[in-house]
């Protein structure tokens, strides 16, 4: 489901499933996974919209266009977070792709142009905000008790034995 909220579609979806996680895979069919993605968008259709605002960041941001939405801001080729981090894309720009018409867009990373599209930048901006979350919340929690690393969307902070429990309910 969470590859699904970052849109992604059939294909893709047939060949994660295929692939063995903990011994287990599933084997679909083309058309049962278009079925499920078309599933997955008309139940959730506000992070398909969410795709569409971030395609048309993309828009802008390739343009030179600034523009601001909800927490972020954008300018040419640059997000920027509420924290004034921001995610750059050098080289940001938008081509036709002659077998299916439609415009995609293209930056450089590490001097390879990769690939975005608006669920790829909605990914990037939820990891980018998860990340400021997490990092405030670290912060705070190491006012009390000591933080020792963090994975992904974790704190593990390190307390005496007989505050483990306290510690984890802070």
């Amino acid at each position: 489901i969470l590859g699904l909220g970052f849109q992604m579609g059939a294909p893709k979806l047939q060949l994660t499933l295929a692939k063995s996680i903990g011994g287990v895979s599933a084997i679909l069919t083309l058309n049962e996974c278009h079925r499920i993605v078309n599933a997955y968008r008309s139940t959730y259709f506000k992070i398909r919209n969410g795709w569409a605002k971030c395609q048309s960041i993309l828009e802008d941001m390739a343009a030179g266009r600034t523009g601001s939405y909800k927490c972020i801001s954008w300018e040419k080729e640059t997000l920027w977070l509420p924290n004034g981090m921001c995610l750059k894309y050098p080289g940001l720009k938008a081509a036709i792709n002659e077998e299916t018409g439609w415009t995609e867009f293209t930056y450089l990373a590490k001097e390879v142009r990769s690939k975005i599209y608006g669920g790829l930048l909605c990914e990037n901006i939820i990891q980018a905000l998860a990340r400021i979350v997490v990092m405030y919340q670290m912060l705070e929690i190491n006012k009390k008790y000591r933080a020792v690393m963090t994975t992904h969307d974790e704190v593990v902070a390190l307390a005496k034995a007989k505050d483990a429990e306290k510690c984890f309910q802070f």
